[in-house]
């Protein structure tokens, strides 16, 4: 290392982007003058930050000049006091006139401002306050958060007023429409926090369900929705049942349905567990014997169902494992058929499924946009919470029915220098290595040798603990439990790890604690095992209040799982997730990190019964170390949104990310410096990865839309695409609208199928096969999006329809088999989400192909990737490896190639299928800073086809060379209407003659062959 570099390492990281952490936040007083009220000083207390509840007071007075610092509202540990009490102290010691509605100029009122009342007036009533609370006399009032811990009630006491909030209201009007229109299978998609417990039996109020049936994977979730029927006024009807209750009294829902009195309709509670078996457990068959008004299937999205559209989001495939990743849960293999049978059982008038990550399921087309009721994201809280601040500036912040919604915070880091390294190895190897690789434990199972406890990479598991620790060094990773903003603030109390392994668990327990005098912060954390095998937390209660206990003796915990708790569990201290696995999908992952988001709100109470409410958690954080998940992931959640609300195009797909990314900033470390990441950042980063996957890649990672098989002309067109692994490849353009198709019959309401005689074995290969059939087309439709020549961007099946009605996109189109009329109906009728994935596909490819910032270098790159997992055109079209094409141009010698091609000579790829030599040649050249300018007329290839024509078209063009140098015929035509009876005479004559560089002796096409190629002169 140069002592430049040393110079360079040893200075800090800029982390001015944390500007925005400000942790736990003290009530302040604070005070301001305006213009518009002169002569007086207004005088109020805030709950968050000061600058944010200025600028909402600036709305009203916009020339406001806050006067001194604000003071902090806290004698002691758990001690209070309100901006009542500096009011009466303004007005009975300093006699300062409180101003009255009939006195107010202003088109605003507040009746917090004071006549002639200064700052060292403010600052003297607090002086005066807190001697009062240490005197003890009783003049000021005081609240107090020291309280003991709650205590589980058996039932709770139903004392609450709890009313619909404006959002959830909408939802209920959103489900009584849904009802009315014939609805009768339904989904309520929020996130947490939202209340969908609540909203849903307000659902049932509105339906004046009897009984309603609540059924979940998650057990552990009972807890939540007993206190929700029991503690509200607005549920007095409603008597909670248990499965324990059953157990006791198997006729308690007939005896409750038939009281007089109240409550005598039944909410009952059941777990797919309990329902687990062959057989009706007697305890169920009352049940089933009910008129069930409504089923509720809580945390729908838990199970197997719509797997296929699991390829939402490009996740790492998690390694498998054999223990169970979640104590707490049902099988989620049986998670589906079990709530199928469910509802066949019970015949319920109405369904109602909840979720906050139904991701898959809204990808498929199990709910129509009518079966919808809400679609609710973290955005939309986090709005609906600034939007009654701003309207309510009177009102105490606490009384905001979303006071606690935590802000998140996320950073998007990279891996430590020897985790990097190791990764960087095992990938040069052809080894996949990701995150669930580097935790590894040595034994997944416990085992008498005790390496379940030990990491298979224990030295770069350390190094990583040390970087986040900010006792080691980490040239990628911000030493975050270091960060002083992030200690101040008081945030990283209680954090989070999610691991891929049970043992994992056990492993970085022993680590930590084996190096406890090594580490600056991790040190002060005591380590909560919930799911490794020596975990001693059988039950969540004792997790919780493990965690509970700590916060309440001052100290710091870590909780350690896999799954376990990351799915309808509430723990209100947890602030911080480390997220050190590979996720299965989208939805796994959006469940695990909003169990962060729970507010943890304590309540301080005066004498008089007055209470205030403070705010223990104003923000939590997220720290992820595969960056381009977070990026995929906020990728996905905005395409869910526009494609609820009909939104298409990567400029809507830009405006969404921008709003969440406002809402929830991410944060990237780049060159030493703490950076908040842009939308257009996100999306070039998503771009750049499509870029390295190739057309193939993206064409079978899409979720497939199997409804349009329904629509005859689709039917009849997937006949003539060969499945994605076909060796015909993209043999045979489709001839779209011909009849006596593969695919028989059907209509815009039939099935799809495949001809008698070609019938899959059984109705899950069938469906691979659409599935495949379908993913041809698509490769197809990226094809042209790469191909296409336009002087505008192409990001929607929108523009390339209009694209390929004129000039060479038509041929183009014309090549690849694709038809105005086929993708207009995709256009029309592909489910939303399936839609917009595909046109961020067609975005990113042809951007790939068309950004004006690369040069010839760049794009002889590109060229390769967009076209490298082209395995097989077709049988006999195989494009040629990259480091194929080099060991052939090093047998023939690199010098001879210079040599030849500098000195006016040629050389002919005679059978192009990407013009994969002309870019291996000029890829060559660029790197030795050779001219290519010298040899662009030099290169000559013969395409082998139609279709790949189009592709050596395209590469020739990308990488500069001249596009006369491409035969306007193909191999194949040429090898059926040969110049010689012999074929290898004939082989040997046109590669003699073009490399002479003069005409063909003789050219044998005709009108058709002329017309593919738009007219042109087939001779070189």
């Amino acid at each position: 290392m140069t002592m430049a570099e040393e110079r360079t390492e040893a200075l800090p990281i800029d982390d001015s982007a944390l500007e925005i952490i400000k942790g736990r936040i003290d009530p302040f007083i604070y005070a301001f003058s305006t213009g518009t009220v002169p002569n007086y000083l207004k005088v109020g207390d805030t709950y968050r930050p000061v600058d944010v509840r200025l600028s909402e007071w600036r709305s009203v007075f916009p020339d406001l000049h806050q006067e001194g610092d604000a003071i902090s509202a806290k004698v002691d540990q758990d001690t209070y006091f309100r901006d009542y009490s500096v009011h009466q102290f303004l007005e009975t010691v300093k006699a300062r006139h409180r101003l009255t509605k009939s006195e107010n100029p202003a088109p605003y009122f507040s009746s917090e401002f004071f006549e002639g009342a200064t700052e060292s007036d403010v600052a003297e009533a607090v002086e005066a306050i807190r001697a009062d609370h240490a005197a003890g006399t009783g003049q000021y009032q005081f609240y107090s958060t020291d309280k003991p811990g709650a205590v589980t009630a058996v039932h709770y006491p139903r004392t609450e007023n709890w009313e619909l909030r404006e959002n959830q209201r909408r939802v209920v009007e959103n489900f009584r429409n849904a009802r009315q229109r014939g609805r009768k299978n339904m989904l309520m998609y929020a996130v947490m926090r939202f209340g969908k417990s609540f909203t849903a039996m307000h659902c049932a109020l509105e339906m004046e369900a009897k009984l309603v049936v609540i059924v979940t994977a998650k057990p552990q979730v009972m807890d939540e929705w007993k206190k929700t029927v029991e503690r509200p006024l607005c549920f007095e009807d409603y008597e909670f049942i248990t499965t324990d209750d059953l157990r006791r009294c198997p006729g308690i829902i007939r005896e409750v349905l038939n009281r007089e009195s109240k409550p005598n309709r039944a909410v009952v509670f059941l777990s797919l567990q309990d329902l687990d078996g062959d057989e009706t457990k007697a305890r169920h068959k009352g049940l089933f014997k009910e008129k069930v008004d409504l089923l509720i299937v809580d945390e729908s999205h838990f199970g197997a169902r719509a797997e296929s559209y699991g390829k939402v989001i490009k996740l790492s495939a998690m390694p498998k494992q054999k223990e169970p990743v979640d104590a707490d849960a049902a099988d989620p293999n049986k998670a589906d058929k079990a709530i199928s049978e469910l509802k066949k059982s019970i015949k319920a008038k109405i369904s109602l499924h909840l979720s906050g990550t139904p991701y898959r399921i809204m990808m498929s087309n199990e709910f129509q946009p009518e079966d919808i009721i809400a679609t609710v994201q973290y955005s939309d809280i986090v709005e609906e919470q600034r939007k009654w601040y701003s309207e309510h500036l009177e009102e105490d912040d606490f009384d905001n029915p979303m006071f606690g919604f935590p802000q998140m915070v996320r950073f998007a880091f990279d891996l430590n220098e020897s985790s990097r390294a190791l990764v960087k190895s095992m990938e040069d190897t052809g080894t996949p290595f990701g995150l669930s690789s580097l935790f590894r434990p040595k034994s997944i199972e416990k085992d008498e040798k005790g390496d379940y406890r030990l990491f298979e990479h224990e030295k770069e598991v350390l190094d990583f603990l040390r970087a986040i620790d900010g006792s080691g060094d980490g040239q990628n990773v911000f030493g975050f439990l270091d960060n002083e903003r992030i200690k101040k603030g008081q945030m990283c109390r209680h954090m989070v790890f999610a691991l891929p392994f049970c043992a994992s668990c056990d492993a970085m327990e022993a680590l930590i604690s084996s190096h406890l005098a090594e580490f600056k912060n991790l040190s002060d954390y005591a380590i909560v095992n919930i799911s490794g095998h020596d975990q001693p937390y059988a039950k969540v209660e004792q997790v919780k209040k493990a965690i509970a206990d700590a916060e309440k003796a001052g100290k710091k915990t870590i909780t350690l799982t896999v799954s376990r708790m990351l799915t309808g569990s509430t723990v209100e201290e947890w602030d911080t997730m480390v997220f050190l696995r590979e996720s299965r999908s989208a939805q796994e992952y959006d469940q695990a990190i909003y169990r962060i988001q729970s507010p943890y709100v304590v309540e301080g109470t005066a004498e008089d019964g007055k209470r205030i409410r403070i705010d223990k958690k104003p923000q939590t954080i997220l720290v992820d170390f595969d960056p381009l998940r977070l990026f995929l992931m906020e990728e996905t959640k905005a395409l869910v949104h526009n494609g609820r609300n009909g939104l298409t195009g990567v400029a809507e797909l830009r405006r969404r990310v921008e709003g969440n990314l406002a809402l929830s900033p991410i944060i990237v470390l780049n060159a030493k410096k703490l950076e908040q990441v842009q939308a257009t950042d996100l999306l070039a980063r998503i771009t750049d990865y499509s870029s390295t996957r190739g057309i193939m890649e993206e064409s079978t990672s899409l979720p497939v839309d199997l409804a349009l098989a329904r629509i005859t002309a689709i039917k009849e067109m997937l006949a003539h695409q060969n499945p994605i692994g076909s060796k015909k490849g993209f043999e045979e353009p489709p001839h779209l609208g011909k009849k006596g198709t593969d695919l028989e019959g059907g209509d815009e309401e039939g099935g799809a199928g495949v001809s008698a005689g070609k019938v899959p074995a059984s109705e899950e290969s069938q469906e691979a096969d659409l599935v495949e059939r379908f993913q041809r087309y698509y490769s197809r439709i990226l094809s042209f999006a790469f191909l296409a020549v336009s002087s505008e961007p192409i990001s929607t099946i929108s523009d390339i329809i209009e694209t390929m009605r004129e000039g060479e996109n038509k041929r183009i189109a014309r090549h690849l088999g694709l038809e105005a009329k086929i993708l207009k109906l995709f256009d029309a009728k592909m489910n939303p989400y399936d839609k917009l994935r595909l046109e961020c596909d067609i975005y990113n490819i042809n951007r790939l192909a068309n950004d004006p910032s690369a040069d010839s270098t760049e794009f002889a790159h590109r060229a390769k990737l967009a076209v490298r997992k082209f395995n097989s055109f077709g049988e006999a079209e195989v494009p040629t490896p990259p480091h194929v094409c080099s060991q052939m141009i090093e047998s023939i010698g690199w010098d001879n190639i210079v040599n030849t091609l500098e000195s006016g000579g040629h050389i002919l790829d005679c059978a192009s299928k990407t013009g994969e030599f002309a870019l291996s040649i000029v890829e060559r050249f660029v790197a030795e800073d050779r001219d290519v300018s010298k040899i662009a007329a030099s290169i000559r290839s013969i395409p082998t086809s139609l279709y790949t024509y189009e592709f050596v078209l395209k590469a020739y063009r990308m990488i500069g060379l001249d596009e006369s140098c491409i035969a306007h015929f193909t191999a194949t035509y040429m090898a059926n209407n040969p110049l010689d009876d012999d074929p290898d005479e004939n082989a040997k004559r046109v590669a003699r003659k073009l490399r002479e560089n003069k005409p063909f002796d003789k050219i044998v096409y005709d009108k058709r062959s002329r017309d593919d190629f738009d007219g042109r002169s087939p001779s070189v």
